[in-house]
């Protein structure tokens, strides 16, 4: 039985400095994501930063919704969607201020401008289980 949660997260997204990241490697997509130590990791939801470095490529495919607010920077997506059997690539650009959402099995690819580094806030519902909360 899983024991009742005792409070509620709370993650101040305010001061949180650039370049404080770790790298995580991305070995199916040939990439390397990069997360701030900060953020709410719970069964209910994942709460985090991402942050790309200029120039770099970055894929991704995730296994859940993905709300993602840009907080800085701006990157060119070039994405395919699993209701369209990812035969057609579309294309966008987001900036800072931007809020997008990404569907659980979409396959993307950021493009991070050479001249500056993007970075967004990322929520994901559900969250990971405490077990796989602890490796990420």
């Amino acid at each position: 039985m899983e024991a009742i949660r005792q409070e509620i997260p709370v993650m101040n997204i305010e001061n949180i400095a650039l370049g404080k990241s770790r790298p995580v490697k991305m070995p199916l997509f040939g990439t390397t994501n990069y997360f701030p130590e900060v953020g709410i990791r719970t069964q209910d939801a994942v709460v985090a930063f991402e942050e790309f470095n200029a120039g770099d490529t970055v894929r991704f495919s995730p296994n859940r919704t993905i709300v993602a607010i840009v907080q800085q920077g701006m990157a060119g997506i070039t994405y395919t969607l699993p209701g369209t059997h990812h035969t057609e690539v579309k294309e966008m650009t987001v900036k800072k201020g931007d809020v997008y959402v990404i569907p659980s099995g979409a396959y993307l690819e950021w493009k991070i401008p050479r001249d500056g580094a993007y970075r967004h806030l990322v929520i994901l519902v559900p969250g990971y289980s405490p077990q796989v909360a602890d490796k990420t």
